[in-house]
């Protein structure tokens, strides 16, 4: 199991994300959410960092430069379709994260 710090990033911090650190906290992982906007608070203490689409990846390098360096960077490429902790959101986080290795 990973003992590093977990950080999922979406838009606004309040769905996706928020449904996957609940996800992962659960099966024992140390796990942390933001949206966007409150990146740079958290990015520093993680260690790996997993966003929901690629722009937002995008968004990170271009208003926080550097805040990626010497972090483990996942996108899971998952549209903001969904309500918090919703089965189906659930569903494809669990199949989505458990690709990227994180999982086992």
């Amino acid at each position: 199991m990973i003992k590093d710090k977990i950080l999922f990033i979406c838009r606004s911090g309040v769905n996706r994300s928020r449904t996957a650190s609940l996800l992962l906290n659960e099966l024992g992982y140390n796990t942390d959410y933001t949206g966007l906007s409150y990146a740079d608070e958290k990015l520093p203490d993680a260690h790996i960092v997993v966003f929901m689409e690629e722009d937002h990846v995008g968004y990170i390098k271009e208003f926080f430069p550097g805040m990626l360096d010497n972090k483990r960077v996942f996108c899971l490429d998952i549209r903001d379709l969904y309500d918090f902790n919703e089965p189906r959101l659930t569903a494809i986080l669990f199949k989505k994260i458990k690709k990227t290795g994180l999982i086992i």
